[in-house]
């Protein structure tokens, strides 16, 4: 089984999403949709308004190597876990992202590290989770540091830090 298919039942068996509504209980499992309408791949505490936190990937259509592909998912992942561990300050963050990105309003220097940091605590707990999969020195950790480097710098870019 490649790589990115072994993280992805991974992330699905960890979580199992349980809504109530009126007088029904529905559990399912946490999302993972691959879709060809998005350019970009994105961890949301709310997929599509459900309520239902998930991860929105690209369908690439076989552009990136299965190895980027797992390391897009781990660090995606990473901020499920961030929003797991904290839901509070990351409601904060999609406030702030949504103020930068879809208001185009300037951020203080104290509201874009907050969506710094969160990209950083990301990549730090999407590397833990992939290390559950692929040893040190394995050619995969060149490329998941090459993608953090590169993603990091282009938000320290965008958000002026």
């Amino acid at each position: 089984m490649k790589l990115y298919s072994k993280l992805k039942r991974t992330i699905i068996k960890r979580h199992i999403i349980s809504i109530t509504g009126l007088d029904n209980n529905i559990v399912g499992t946490f999302p993972i949709l691959e879709l060809n309408l998005v350019n970009e791949d994105y961890f949301t505490p709310s997929i599509f308004g459900s309520g239902i936190p998930g991860i929105i990937i690209s369908n690439d259509e076989g552009f990136r190597s299965d190895d980027l592909k797992a390391v897009v998912l781990s660090h995606e992942y990473g901020h499920a876990c961030s929003f797991f561990q904290n839901q509070s300050i990351y409601n904060e963050i999609n406030d702030l992202r949504a103020k930068k990105y879809r208001d185009k309003k300037i951020l203080s220097q104290k509201e874009a590290k907050i969506i710094y940091d969160e990209e950083v605590v990301a990549w730090k707990l999407g590397r833990q989770f992939l290390k559950e999969f692929v040893k040190v020195g394995d050619p995969i950790w060149k490329i998941f540091d090459k993608d953090r480097k590169f993603a990091l710098k282009s938000y320290r870019d965008e958000l002026g830090i």
